[in-house]
C-alpha cells in the first residue's frame, strides 16, 4: 500500500474522531496520530495540510456535497461516510494536482475498507457529480508544498 493511501486512511480516521467529538481544532489529534504512527516528514506535512484544510472548510465542503447528493445532506450521513466524502471533496476542490479519477478511486477504496457496500456506490456517485463541477485549472501544480525546514 502506498504512503498516500496509508495517509488517507489516517486522515479519515482522524476526521471521523474530530466529527464524533465535535472538535474543531485538529492539533491534538494530529499530535496523537504522529506519535503513534510512523509517517515520514513529507507524509506528515501532507496529512497536516489536508486535515487542517478539511477542518477549516468543513461548512463549504458540506454545502458542496449537499448540492450533489440527491435528497441527502451531509449531516444525515454516517460519520465515516462524511469523513470520506469531506476528504474527497477537499481534494477535488482544493488540490488540483490530484486527478479527479484518482480522488474518486481512493475514496471508493476507503469506503470499501471502512463502510458497508451501500456506501461505496453513494461515495462514488456523490464525488463523480462533484468532479463534473470541478473548476478548470490552468496550473495543475499543487497548492500543497512540503515544508523544507
Amino acid at each position: 500500500m502506498g504512503s498516500r493511501r496509508k495517509s488517507r486512511e489516517a486522515i479519515v480516521t482522524l476526521l471521523y474522531q474530530l466529527d464524533l467529538l465535535k472538535a474543531d481544532d485538529p492539533e491534538q489529534g494530529l499530535a496523537d496520530l504522529f506519535a503513534e504512527k510512523g509517517f515520514d516528514p513529507e507524509d506528515k506535512a501532507w496529512i497536516r495540510w489536508t486535515v487542517e484544510g478539511v477542518a477549516g472548510k468543513k461548512e463549504e465542503l458540506d454545502r458542496r456535497l449537499d448540492d450533489v447528493m440527491n435528497n441527502w445532506t451531509a449531516d444525515r450521513l454516517g460519520y465515516l461516510e462524511r469523513a470520506i466524502l469531506r476528504l474527497g471533496a477537499y481534494e477535488l476542490l482544493h488540490d488540483p494536482s490530484i486527478p479527479g479519477k484518482v480522488v474518486i478511486d481512493e475514496a471508493v477504496e476507503l469506503a470499501k475498507a471502512f463502510c458497508d457496500d451501500g456506501s461505496v456506490g453513494f461515495v462514488n456517485g456523490a464525488l463523480d457529480r462533484l468532479l463534473r463541477e470541478r473548476p478548470a485549472v490552468d496550473d495543475p501544480a499543487s497548492p500543497w508544498v512540503p515544508d523544507e525546514s
